[in-house]
């Protein structure tokens, strides 16, 4: 459904509505990027990664990127909360 430039997608999420939701007697919550991280939104899973392989191979490589800096900022830009967010590096330029 993140695929924007897909007609069929945009016409999908046209049609999705978010409702919030609450673990009990707290306040309802919307799933975003905060309240995934802080463990807050009742409805969360982490996504484990297990590799079994004999030596080093694909599976290892695609879990070292995922849990690298590109990785973790292309989970960041998806909506999701990564594991450690990545830094910015802001540079100010005066004239």
């Amino acid at each position: 459904m993140s695929d924007l430039d897909d007609p069929a997608c945009r016409a999908l999420l046209a049609g999705v509505k978010v409702c919030r939701i609450s673990s009990g007697a707290g306040t309802a919550l919307l799933p975003t990027q905060g309240t995934l991280k802080d463990t807050r939104y009742p409805l969360r899973r982490p996504v484990i990664m297990l590799v079994t392989e004999g030596k080093s191979g694909l599976g290892t490589g695609f879990a070292s990127f995922v849990a690298g800096h590109k990785g973790q900022r292309i989970i960041l830009k998806q909506g999701l909360a990564p594991a450690h967010t990545p830094a910015r590096e802001v540079m100010i330029v005066t004239p």
